[in-house]
């Protein structure tokens, strides 16, 4: 089962990854963003999956707003829909 989330607060794109991978006879691409965040004093800075599609219209040192869903049965949080923080200045 998967359960839909969004964001609260936007987060910094840093960059942006993506890898091919192989196990088991099976291929794919593994999509990921690098993400800032900070609360108060504390920094996270995080590698979060996303799908291709985000992957293409993500630019770099953006801040966004981050809808996706979590799979229950593994924890994985995948964003499918990343929408541009245009209030924020900070870059």
């Amino acid at each position: 089962m998967k359960i839909a989330v969004k964001t609260k607060e936007s987060v910094l794109v840093i960059d942006k990854s993506k890898k091919d991978w192989e196990m088991n006879g099976r291929k794919g691409t593994a999509y990921k963003a690098i993400c800032h965040h900070k609360d108060g004093d504390e920094v996270q800075v995080d590698e979060i999956r996303i799908s291709e599609n985000v992957y293409n219209a993500l630019k770099p040192m953006t801040r966004y707003f981050f809808d996706g869903d979590v799979d229950v049965r593994n924890g994985r949080f995948e964003v499918t829909l990343a929408n541009e923080d245009k209030s924020s200045t900070a870059k």
